[in-house]
């Protein structure tokens, strides 16, 4: 166990004296590959949706992304793009609409429903990042990233029987559609960046510290907007992959 964690320390010491020098400079170009998976899991006791108050009794939600991305650093540490590719979102959410109670069996005046959700689309997102040196071949990234995405919705809505406890007895398909959605979002994400080699460049995070989305579906006046905080009933982990042309 002690050459195991002497082993350790050595490849962190030669990581962090490589002489390596990283491109970050004024003129420098990067293109890559962005990969990022993450989740969310949380109860809400009310929120609004098109003008109508409903009590969430659990929310999920999953998002995969991969796209391709360019960056020009416009001064040393400094850095704007863009990146273009594909997201797959998939989420459950079980409501029980006009203010209903599970104290009461009966819930006079709601409809209680569970709503399912798959999506996927292409989304150009805005890239400013700004590098922190922590050395010679190591950085922190700290990042503001503006998008918009282009979604095609699949969902179904079930009717759910509820005990007085509310718990979920039984569910009966009650509607299914497909639609056609638009996102715009903005996020702030940490990040930090390894260069293996001179031209090759490695970023970890591990999502936005707050992110804030909004969502309009074609040919429907219902409108979502979602606030995230990191560690807030949310996870999420990214990877990416950057060669830098000069």
């Amino acid at each position: 166990m002690i050459k195991f964690n002497s082993l350790i320390a050595l490849i962190i010491s030669l990581i962090l004296s490589s002489n390596l020098k990283a491109q970050i400079t004024k003129g420098a170009i990067s293109i890559g590959l962005d990969c990022g998976l993450g989740f969310q899991n949380k109860k809400i006791s009310k929120d609004e949706f098109n003008s109508i108050q409903v009590t969430i009794t659990k929310y999920k939600k999953t998002d995969f992304l991969l796209a391709p991305t360019i960056r020009y650093f416009v001064r040393n540490n400094v850095s704007i793009g863009a990146s273009l590719g594909y997201n797959w979102k998939g989420s459950s959410i079980i409501t029980v609409e006009k203010n209903g109670s599970f104290n009461d069996p009966i819930f006079p005046e709601t409809s209680p429903s569970a709503f399912y959700s798959r999506s996927n689309g292409i989304g150009l997102t805005f890239l400013a990042d700004y590098y922190i040196r922590l050395a010679d071949n190591m950085y922190f990234v700290l990042g503001v990233n503006p998008g918009i995405s282009s979604l095609v919705v699949k969902s179904h809505t079930n009717q759910v029987t509820y005990n007085s406890e509310g718990e979920i007895l039984d569910m009966e398909l009650y509607s299914s559609e497909r639609m056609s959605a638009f996102t715009y979002s903005v996020g702030i994400q940490p990040s930090f960046m390894f260069f293996p080699a001179e031209k090759w460049a490695l970023q970890f995070n591990i999502g936005n510290l707050v992110k804030l989305t909004h969502t309009s579906f074609k040919g429907n006046s219902y409108n979502t907007n979602e606030f995230q905080i990191l560690g807030i009933n949310t996870a999420g982990v990214g990877l990416s992959l950057h060669y830098f042309l000069r």
